[in-house]
């Protein structure tokens, strides 16, 4: 059964007059649309989050070697600056979730195995969605490009 014709058999069997029907379909309908509108947007969360996760968010995944992949999917409403911002959030996070003081970008695997970091990540939009992924390497000993993880979660916290 459509929700309208479900919302109009509960006020009806509650004797709600048509012109209030009509007022709370209407109300019904800019909720939902509004909802709709907001949830579009991608936010800080896992892509494994359940109703949220089609918009877009962060993932992780372990390998090879003690690398972890890091990355973030957003949507057409997001910008390539906000990934970037969320994905290091990401990789801070897992560094810290891991007891680990520092970690080092590497934008892919073939400048892990030549040992050449990069001190920012770049994100990109394919189709009008901005994404990034990239290799970190988590260290409690600071070295020349390593970033400190509480550091990185001060500067992109919201």
């Amino acid at each position: 059964m459509p929700w309208k014709l479900l919302i109009v058999e509960i006020l009806e069997s509650n004797g709600v007059s048509l012109r209030m029907q009509q007022s709370a379909l209407r109300l019904g309908t800019l909720f939902l649309l509004q909802c709709l509108l907001t949830s579009c947007s991608t936010q800080y969360h896992s892509v494994n989050t359940p109703f949220l996760g089609w918009t877009g968010g962060y993932w992780d995944a372990e390998g090879p070697g003690n690398l972890v992949e890091i990355g973030f999917n957003g949507n057409a409403l997001v910008t390539t600056r906000k990934v970037e911002y969320w994905a290091m959030r990401r990789a801070a996070e897992v560094c810290q979730q891991n007891k680990k003081t520092y970690f080092v970008i590497y934008p892919s695997l073939e400048n892990a195995v030549a040992d050449d970091p990069v001190e920012v990540v770049s994100a990109s939009k394919t189709m009008g969605r901005a994404s990034t992924s990239f290799y970190i390497l988590m260290d409690d000993m600071p070295s020349q490009y390593a970033l400190k993880a509480s550091d990185v979660l001060a500067r992109y916290q919201e």
